[in-house]
């Protein structure tokens, strides 16, 4: 099979579009939860909550984001099939320098975050993020996040970032095996993910998600209509896999998975609005950057709003909306202003997108 190079279908480019400012607050969402990321040092039981369902369900929903982020990233790069020069020139603007920039704004403000009294409950629950005592190898982990928690970098969502760079460095190699048995490259990476059999580099969830994208892009398939499920197919789905992960022990990657399909699913009734279109094609410029900022203003979110609310019942509710509002609202207005009043800053943050 040869690879070929292809026009991007307009409802397919439209539905990807529409999609990606949804997935970057969905992605805020799923760090406003408890037990994720942030403020998690703020001791809090969440067992006879009234309202912990409504974490849950977020948690149940936002874990297939950044999965479908892969997939419709890998996507656009087999899509377009373009030199393999040009498209390194392109990711290093658009993924190596805002990664590494993105890094070290991570870095300055865990080093200004420290010198504020409040925030002190945080940093003596993860004392390898006073950024004064580092030493190479601390700074090797905080920018690459090789030996640190979970593999992430000190930024945690950037992570994302970091495995497409990877995936870009691999693409010679994917193109390689899709030329020749595409089926059962995908068969191999799909055995791989589902059996939890890892790299050092490149976790094999990103790569799965990267070469379902790179095979939906090249094998010339009516993909469309094996996807093409109703509500009801899509709810039966997931609930069979919530049930085998959560009562079996196994099936997070399979529920994983279904959840990534219904939310591309959830893009075929975006496009129905002419309204809602237009708004999100407005707001998709300043996904990367909610995306890249959301981390840390979760964080000081959280924990302020933490200083103020007595974490109860519906107080809780209240800081997680709350957190979830301020970071969404401040980042996209924060965006919004960079991109209009220096707007070489923002196309450097934003990876000229």
């Amino acid at each position: 099979m040869e690879l070929i190079k292809s026009a991007i279908p307009d409802e397919i480019s439209e539905r990807i579009t529409v999609l990606r400012y949804p997935l970057a607050v969905l992605v805020v969402m799923l760090h406003a939860s408890w037990g994720t990321t942030n403020a998690d040092f703020i001791k809090f039981d969440l067992a006879h909550n009234p309202f912990t369902f409504v974490q849950w369900f977020v948690q149940a929903i936002g874990c297939g984001a950044v999965p479908l982020f892969f997939a419709i990233s890998s996507y656009l790069i087999f899509k377009k099939a373009e030199p393999y020069a040009v498209l390194i020139r392109k990711k290093i603007r658009s993924l190596v320098i805002p990664y590494f920039v993105w890094t070290c704004l991570t870095i300055l403000f865990y080093w200004i975050a420290a010198k504020f009294s409040f925030m002190q409950g945080y940093f003596e629950s993860k004392p390898d993020l006073y950024v004064s005592g580092w030493n190479v190898l601390d700074w090797f982990k905080a920018f690459m996040g090789l030996g640190r928690e979970n593999g992430h970098p000190i930024g945690g969502p950037l992570w994302f970032v970091r495995d497409l760079i990877f995936f870009v460095l691999l693409v010679p190699v994917i193109q390689f095996f899709m030329k020749r048995f595409a089926c059962a490259f995908l068969l191999l990476v799909s055995i791989m993910y589902f059996y939890g059999i890892d790299f050092y580099f490149i976790g094999t969830s990103s790569l799965f998600y990267c070469v379902l994208g790179a095979y939906y892009a090249q094998v010339d398939v009516k993909f469309e209509k094996l996807i093409s499920l109703s509500t009801i197919e899509i709810f039966v789905l997931l609930a069979i896999s919530y049930f085998i992960m959560k009562f079996a022990g196994r099936g997070d990657e399979i529920y994983t998975c279904i959840v990534s399909l219904s939310l591309w699913t959830t893009s075929r009734y975006l496009i129905l609005s002419e309204r809602i279109t237009l708004l999100l094609k407005k707001v998709s410029v300043y996904s990367f950057f909610l995306f890249a900022i959301h981390g840390m203003m979760m964080l000081v979110a959280k924990t302020l709003l933490c200083k103020l609310f007595t974490l109860h019942d519906y107080n809780f509710l209240c800081v997680w909306l709350l957190s979830i509002i301020l970071v969404t609202v401040i980042g996209t207005a924060v965006a919004i202003l960079i991109c209009h009043f220096i707007p070489k800053v923002y196309f450097v943050l934003n990876g000229g997108r």
